[in-house]
């Protein structure tokens, strides 16, 4: 029997962020899991290394968010320099942060992806558990 989960939990579990590594995968992740659920779905259903999976997703973001920067784009898509702050990231290596994100997301679904970040209250409604 599953106990009610109160709405002013996260649906699912936040990645810990422990270092700038850590931070960055968090920052990704946000960014991420705010795509259409079918872009998600196919990411998780790539995996790490496949064509378009995780490592290129992140490799991706990072032209994207340093592309925001170049331009002085005002309230960027990739990267709000406003709102997040300056971009630290440039000395990471991609396959880290994804090392990382894969830790923390590894066995989830396409719509536990979609749901970090919500509280359970904003949460789409699924019909597993979502992961611990």
């Amino acid at each position: 029997m599953s106990t009610p989960t109160s709405s002013h939990r996260y649906h699912v579990q936040p990645l810990l962020v422990t270092d700038l590594t850590s931070q960055c995968a968090a920052h990704f992740l946000n960014w991420f899991s705010r795509k259409p659920l079918p872009v998600i779905a196919k990411v998780v259903k790539k995996g790490v290394h496949g064509n378009g999976g995780w490592v290129d997703q992140v490799d991706a973001w990072f032209e994207l968010c340093e592309a925001d920067l170049r331009l002085a784009v005002d309230g960027g898509e990739c990267w709000n320099a406003n709102v997040l702050g300056p971009w630290v990231y440039e000395d990471l290596a991609v396959a880290d942060v994804a090392r990382v994100l894969v830790r923390h997301v590894g066995k989830w679904n396409a719509t536990s992806v979609s749901n970090y970040g919500r509280m359970a209250e904003g949460a789409t409604i699924v019909t597993d558990d979502p992961p611990s």
